[in-house]
């Protein structure tokens, strides 16, 4: 990782590794700012975590699954009856999780939408491109659709509702959405976009969720090494009796299975399982391991037959995303740390 830095594949790097619950590795390499003054990054720094949100907009789903509130396979129409069009009855909630629904990777709603509304409305109206079920489609779009489905069911903003059921009984005190101004400091800063001002630091960095006020539910969220570490060890414990009720250990052993295997491809409800493309999973890994990226350079990797966890958090995209290097960077690091737990 110090090579990393020091080549500018990223200009920072911090990471915390553990084993059986206990932290054997840590560090915090760079600047978490490079314009327009360097600044050292720290431990405690705070990182958009991008498309890690999903993970926790899937514990949200859950959690109304386990209360009865929900089913996995409600019909999404049956919730959202604005979520209409041809084949779009047929998709469920289990879909949206899976990637499997058949809406589409890429839309210009980035690029038309001007307010969170249009974003949503936008979201409701996309046409599938796939019948649902039939493929996996890595996609924003569901989990902006079950960001509005927990939000419908619990009566709570998303943010509201990830805070009080998931962040606060963990002890996920420096996780947020939409840092507030005195630790905009405090953030790593992200990509340099001349049309929002400049150098974006203590803002989302994804355009859809910006439009969207900073909340969505495919991401949003800004996390520091150790609280992500601790979300990390839910998806390890085997007793409930070791962390507050969140999620039965059925629950969250469901969150890791294959859903998808029919399609040939490993889906997990918010998680990408191994061996899954581009989501940082080393030769090494075995069935059983499962994680997320965000867009930003975040991670995190979790191997239950070795009761590991690995976050590591960069802003590989400041001060610009033209960074095609810092992809097997993930994949290297996850593959070194194998070989010293073994």
């Amino acid at each position: 990782m110090c090579t990393a830095v020091d080549s500018n594949v990223v200009p920072c790097a911090v990471s915390q590794v553990t084993v059986n619950g206990d932290t054997i590795f840590k560090f915090a390499f760079g600047h978490s700012c490079l314009q327009p003054i360097k600044s050292a990054v720290t431990y405690d720094h705070l990182f958009d975590i991008a498309s890690i949100t999903k993970s926790f907009t899937a514990t949200a789903i859950m959690i109304l699954v386990e209360d009865g509130q929900l089913r996995l396979d409600h019909k999404v129409s049956s919730l959202m009856p604005q979520f209409d069009g041809p084949g779009k009855h047929a998709v469920t909630i289990r879909q949206l999780l899976t990637h499997s629904s058949g809406l589409p990777a890429r839309t210009s709603i980035s690029k038309v939408a001007k307010s969170r509304e249009m974003v949503i409305d936008m979201t409701v109206n996309t046409p599938l491109v796939a019948p649902a079920g039939s493929r996996e489609i890595y996609t924003d779009l569901g989990f902006i659709l079950l960001g509005e489905i927990v939000s419908k069911v619990s009566n709570l903003m998303l943010d509201q509702f990830i805070c009080e059921q998931i962040l606060a009984p963990l002890g996920m005190n420096a996780t947020f959405f939409n840092p507030d101004k005195d630790k905009v400091a405090q953030c790593a800063a992200t990509e340099l976009i001349p049309s929002r001002g400049g150098i974006i630091q203590g803002e989302v960095h994804d355009p859809k969720t910006f439009l969207m006020g900073g909340v969505s539910g495919h991401a949003g969220l800004f996390s520091t090494v150790s609280d992500l570490t601790k979300y990390c060890q839910l998806f390890l414990s085997k007793e409930d009796t070791k962390f507050p009720h969140i999620l039965s250990a059925r629950s969250r052993e469901s969150m890791t299975y294959n859903h998808t295997a029919h399609l040939g491809v490993r889906r997990g409800l918010g998680w990408s399982l191994n061996p899954c493309s581009g989501f940082g999973f080393d030769p090494g890994a075995g069935p059983f391991v499962f994680g997320h990226t965000g867009f930003t350079g975040t991670s995190i990797y979790i191997d239950p037959t070795l009761n590991l966890t690995v976050v590591l958090l960069t802003n590989r995209v400041h001060p610009s995303r033209n960074n095609e290097s810092y992809y097997k960077l993930r994949e290297k690091y996850h593959s070194a740390l194998r070989v010293l737990v073994q």
